[in-house]
């Protein structure tokens, strides 16, 4: 969820893409892991579907955060490569993982992981710093009015 939230700060509050409230990011999250062992169940059976890849924004070592390939389907073959982070990014999140996730504080680490991971581009990094000493959930309910810390 936390890449979803920063990439929602890229967007332009007045542009084309939508700049949902904060329970809206969160519902959708809900939902989609809700529903994602379905999803996956017929991404697997389906052989239209020649291609699929999932991630996981996900810390690692020394606290750094990476956007890790979970799940792959080439042709008719799905590979897993996390067994236990694809099994947890199939269960309802806590309301506690989600309070963790959107009370987290934007701070230069943040901004330098995400980018690192390319869970968004480099060039985001002026538009992500001004929201720093917010956490998510702050920098998500300002954007989503229009509104931003200089205003």
């Amino acid at each position: 969820m936390p890449t979803s939230l920063l990439r929602v700060l890229l967007r332009n509050p007045l542009g084309k893409d939508p700049c949902p409230s904060l329970e809206a990011i969160v519902g959708g999250f809900e939902r989609i892991r809700k529903h994602r062992a379905h999803i996956i169940k017929k991404i697997r059976q389906e052989s239209a579907v020649k291609k699929y890849e999932l991630y996981c924004f996900t810390k690692l070592f020394h606290d750094r955060c990476e956007n890790l390939l979970i799940a792959k389907k080439v042709g008719d073959r799905l590979a897993i490569f996390h067994d236990d982070l694809f099994a947890k990014s199939c269960e309802l999140p806590t309301k506690k993982e989600i309070e963790d996730q959107v009370s987290q504080v934007i701070t230069a680490d943040l901004i330098e992981s995400a980018i690192a991971s390319e869970a968004v581009p480099a060039s985001a990094s002026p538009k992500l710093e001004i929201w720093q000493g917010m956490t998510l959930s702050e920098a998500i309910e300002m954007h989503s009015k229009g509104l931003t810390p200089l205003t």
